[in-house]
């Protein structure tokens, strides 16, 4: 320690004490473990799920609704600012955060207080802090973060005289983050096109990958990998390579650039798990089309160690792998694995979409051990279809192909338990719904294989007449592989061609 940082404390303490610090509003430990005030009523009502909307809350927290909406929405919105004060004395020193999130929080934190004491006049303190924080930016290249401290830093220094002999140090640090970047804002720009593109359920016209400069643009992103780029750069630029590759089908160029990608990320001297589960996630998605066993089990092996057990990345990244089993024939190892995940106590806790999911990949598991693909083993988890279709309401409800996979477990169940009746009752139904919703290319395996169940049913359920009436859809279905639409192809949990022999198979 030395003097000078002794006149830092000394000038925060004094800060602090002239502050109005008693005012300040947020939650505490004792908020958390009592229920004897109306903030902690709601906060414990919500986290409890005790109300469901909003219209319920007013009457949960005064028992009655006879209180006049300005008292109300006063509450309300204390509450919120409680919330939003609390957050900054969140104990990021858990597993919940990576190191670069904890730093990135702190050094934000730490810019906003010296650019708040500098205003008050605590300027020597304001440079000390921004100093510090400068250092944390850099090291984890925070870009914009230092591109701000270092200006604050420049300023701040040459309004007092201060450190004169180092401003161009500074300068030089400015400079450098301000060419960084800008950088990461360009392609952050062209990565959030490409993504936005390719989610949208209605593609436009100017697809961004067909455009003139694109091919000059990945170019581009190949010279910024060669320049020590940062995290950001590389996020933006693996989205932009990775994408390419693939909308043009060249996977194992995707793969190699996968592995190389990761490779980046792992020289840096500390890791971004967060660009490291996007790469790992598209990986997964590219071993399902290709099939590729070895790949899919080196993923695992090599990465799902570095993610965080609880979060929601994790159970998307693991079903993932558990689906590029089932492409891969691996019934047995899907079972375990999905099995594995269901005993996990947070796995309740995450969102209806992870779990519906899960549910869904365990449907189809779930047929496949009923048709005898999976052996040795019972089944923990009893599976009944009507409480599945209960539980699965939000790919219940979309109408653009995500919810394929439910309309057509269904039949196989019926097919399994040979209620043909059932299946006769839902075919009109299921044809109606491909003329209206599935008319896009990318559907057009689904749409074939609807139209093949279709003609199961006109042959009677007869193995012979079957084959024989969907000879054409299936050459069809042959000429269009999985990897000719890979957006669409988490569509399917197991290959229609795989469904379609068990299909066969249960016909006489």
């Amino acid at each position: 320690m030395s003097n000078i940082e002794f006149d830092e404390i000394r000038e925060l303490a004094k800060l602090i004490k002239q502050a109005n610090v008693n005012s300040l509003e947020l939650f505490s430990a004792a908020d958390f473990n009592d229920n004897s005030n109306l903030m902690t009523k709601f906060f414990h009502g919500i986290c409890r799920n005790d109300i469901a909307e909003l219209s319920d809350l007013k009457k949960f927290i005064y028992k009655t609704s006879n209180v006049s909406q300005s008292t109300f929405r006063r509450l309300f919105f204390r509450f919120r600012e409680k919330l939003l004060n609390t957050l900054f004395f969140i104990n990021t020193n858990s597993s919940k955060f990576t190191i670069r999130a904890i730093s990135y929080y702190e050094c934000a934190k730490r810019f906003f207080i010296s650019r708040m004491i500098s205003e008050r006049g605590f300027r020597y303190a304001a440079l000390s802090i921004a100093d510090d924080s400068l250092k944390i930016a850099i090291k984890f290249e925070f870009s914009e973060l230092a591109l701000n401290l270092s200006k604050f830093i420049i300023t701040l220094s040459g309004a007092m005289n201060y450190r004169a002999h180092l401003i161009s140090y500074y300068k030089d640090i400015y400079y450098e983050a301000k060419n960084m970047y800008l950088n990461e804002l360009k392609f952050s720009e062209h990565s959030r096109d490409v993504t936005a593109y390719l989610n949208s359920s209605h593609k436009r016209s100017n697809n961004p990958m067909q455009s003139n400069h694109f091919e000059n643009l990945i170019h581009e992103a190949w010279e910024c990998m060669k320049a020590a780029p940062s995290i950001e750069l590389i996020s933006s630029c693996c989205v932009l390579i990775l994408n390419y590759n693939k909308y043009n089908g060249k996977f194992n160029e995707f793969k190699n650039n996968t592995l190389l990608f990761i490779d980046e990320l792992f020289k840096k001297p500390f890791l971004s798990v967060f660009v490291l589960e996007y790469l790992v996630n598209e990986f997964l998605k590219v071993v399902l089309i290709t099939k590729d066993l070895s790949t899919c089990i080196l993923i695992k092996r090599k990465y799902f160690n570095y993610f965080n057990e609880i979060s929601f990345n994790w159970f998307v990244i693991r079903f993932g792998y558990i689906q590029a089993l089932l492409h891969c024939h691996e019934y047995f190892s899907s079972y375990q694995e999905i099995n594995m995940v269901f005993n996990i106590k947070s796995f309740n806790k995450q969102p209806p979409i992870i779990k519906q999911n899960y549910l869904v990949g365990y449907a189809y598991i779930y047929f496949l051990y009923k048709i005898g693909k999976i052996k040795g083993v019972t089944p923990d988890r009893e599976f009944r279809i009507n409480k599945f279709l209960n539980e699965v309401p939000e790919y219940s409800k979309d109408k653009q192909g995500v919810n394929i996979p439910i309309i057509l477990i269904q039949i196989l169940f019926f097919l399994a338990d040979h209620k043909h009746h059932l299946i006769i009752d839902r075919m009109d139904s299921l044809k109606l719904y491909a003329y209206r919703y599935l008319k896009k290319d990318e559907n057009f395996r689904s749409q074939c294989f609807i139209r093949m169940l279709g003609e199961m049913v006109r042959a009677g359920f007869k193995r012979q007449g079957t084959l024989f009436r969907t000879k054409a859809l299936t050459d069809k279905l042959k000429l269009v592989p999985i990897d000719t639409y890979p957006a669409t192809a988490e569509n399917e949990i197991i290959p229609y061609e795989d469904l379609w022999e068990m299909v066969v198979g249960l016909l006489k």
